[in-house]
């Protein structure tokens, strides 16, 4: 179906919307179509913002594109909740790549670092960019993958009770 036959012109917001329905279709087909959607997104001259950036970084790891991926969080002009754990997902897809612990590690250091300066996410709501329980089932997921226990234990004690973040069974 065609918005725009009906007048409607669809903006940034309805992308992002069919772009994530689309993938989590999660098959080749539904993938196709996002990034063909991802594709007319830039075509048409809409401003990327938090959902775009992450959705793309999460759009090029399920595809296989984890190096292009990872540029896109490096290009990305401003960092939120929602792109840091996208970026940590691409690493997490990584799992062959032994340095990418390494990498992601980094990433989440960035984050902590982002977290105790009070930077704001510029998402939806006006708010501190801060680790989830999300961003702790990844990088700790990451590690223990990569038989890095002992730090992803040191991070358990250390970071875990002072960002008040409790651990879930969600993985």
């Amino acid at each position: 179906p065609n918005a725009a036959a009906g007048g409607v012109l669809p903006d940034e917001a309805v992308y992002n919307q069919v772009i994530e329905a689309c993938m989590r279709h999660g098959k080749a087909e539904g993938l196709k179509i996002a990034e063909a959607l991802l594709e007319e997104f830039e075509e048409k001259g809409l401003r990327w913002n938090e959902d775009t950036y992450a959705q793309g970084i999460q759009l090029l790891t399920r595809t296989g594109a984890v190096t292009q991926a990872i540029k896109l969080f490096e290009e990305a002009p401003y960092r939120t909740t929602g792109i840091y754990n996208a970026v940590l997902k691409a690493y997490s897809a990584q799992k062959r790549n032994g340095m990418a612990w390494e990498a992601a590690l980094g990433v989440f250091s960035d984050m902590l670092a982002a977290a105790e300066a009070g930077w704001v996410d510029k998402g939806r709501k006006e708010r501190v960019v801060k680790p989830t329980h999300v961003t702790y089932n990844l990088i700790t997921g990451i590690l223990g993958g990569a038989g890095k226990w002992q730090i992803a234990l040191q991070l358990f004690d250390d970071s875990m009770p002072s960002m008040k973040v409790r651990p879930n069974a969600y993985n």
